[in-house]
């Protein structure tokens, strides 16, 4: 395999004044579908399947891939030199305006999905584009279910591996080609990088999770409680007892959940952006894995803080009940504890030790 372009590489290009401002075309943006291609005029042909599904992919898997300072765009027509002026399927550029050329940035990376009557075409719009400074240039056949990377050295496209991602500062997490050829997996990537990219709804919907899992699992760890300082006194608890416990404590979750699962107000989410929270919110309703996994370890780990906060709990009131002392310091060290283990140590000899300092001596 050829090897790649370098994603640092500043391309081909001469100094920018030696080329023309990208949006001073030669062709009528939006009124002809017209391109100039080194001074040859072409038409810019409607898609077919699969071309035309393959293209709504690539635009939403890039999309949700954009680091912070950059935008996506779709068919974004621009001057590339003095004799050509065309358009990419999806490109990468950064925000705001170029103090350079007083126009907005010149494209980074570009994609074009690519159907066999283009395949000349595209070709020559690759040298144009990196003669004027594009850094990275890819090919989609959907057909063949293909992607390639157009390598400078060559002059021709350099065949990527199905498990390669690509890994440029335009993106954030790197970008898995395999997602463009399937809608799960692209969806999977997507919730992926909307995850690494922090997105305020996932965020919020992760912070749910942990709450309501902390909140159950403070019950959890109250009732354990329970159950230990009965057996360490030497109690017996009957079945039907031990379930009326479970019961009455169990339906302390429900007011929580009732409350948590409420939607949260618009403003909360003005933080991010628009489509990322829409997106985070539409493959959330779809019950896409991803989403879910990060719900539940979210709510698995607000679990864990909750029983170890609920044992820590028990703990002084059985210390307060019997009648034992406790200093800021030794319930500040019981409350900061997650230590599970730990934590069933110190409640069991709570229920039997007449000071403090006998519950969280450690033995050497």
């Amino acid at each position: 395999m050829m090897s790649r372009m370098d994603e640092k590489r500043s391309g081909f290009g001469l100094k920018a004044p030696a080329f023309p401002v990208v949006d001073d075309h030669l062709v009528e943006p939006e009124v002809t579908r017209d391109e100039i291609i080194a001074g040859r005029r072409v038409v810019g042909l409607p898609n077919e399947e699969p071309e035309a599904g393959q293209l709504i992919e690539l635009n939403a898997v890039v999309r949700a891939h954009v680091a912070p300072g950059y935008r996506v765009s779709a068919d974004l027509l621009t001057r590339f030199a003095v004799d050509s002026d065309f358009g990419t399927d999806s490109c990468v550029r950064r925000e705001g305006i170029d103090p350079a050329t007083g126009s907005r940035y010149l494209e980074e990376i570009t994609f074009f999905v690519i159907a066999e009557r283009d395949e000349q075409d595209v070709a020559e719009k690759a040298e144009v584009m990196l003669r004027r400074g594009v850094r990275r240039i890819f090919g989609i056949w959907a057909e063949s279910r293909r992607i390639y990377e157009w390598c400078a050295a060559s002059g021709s496209w350099s065949s990527l591996d199905a498990e390669f991602r690509i890994e440029d500062p335009c993106l954030v997490p790197p970008m898995p080609v395999k997602a463009l050829f399937d809608p799960q997996l692209a969806e999977n990537a997507m919730a992926e990088a909307l995850a690494a990219k922090r997105i305020p709804a996932l965020q919020i919907r992760l912070a749910t999770a942990r709450t309501l899992g902390r909140v159950e699992g403070r019950v959890s760890g109250r009732t354990e409680s329970i159950f230990k300082v009965m057996e360490a006194r030497g109690i017996d608890v009957s079945v039907k007892e031990r379930e009326a416990i479970l019961d009455r404590w169990g339906r302390m979750c429900d007011p929580c959940a009732e409350i948590l699962a409420t939607p949260l107000p618009i403003a909360v989410l003005l933080g991010g952006s628009a489509v990322d929270n829409a997106v985070v919110d539409g493959l959330a309703a779809k019950r896409n894995p991803v989403i879910l996994g990060l719900e539940e370890a979210a709510r698995a780990e607000g679990t864990m803080e909750g029983r170890a906060e609920g044992i820590a709990e028990s703990i002084l009131r059985v210390l307060e009940a019997r009648g034992v002392s406790v200093s800021l310091a030794q319930r500040g060290k019981i409350l900061c504890s997650f230590d599970l283990e730990q934590l069933d140590r110190w409640l069991r000899r709570a229920t039997l030790a007449t000071a403090a300092d006998e519950v969280l001596v450690e033995p050497s």
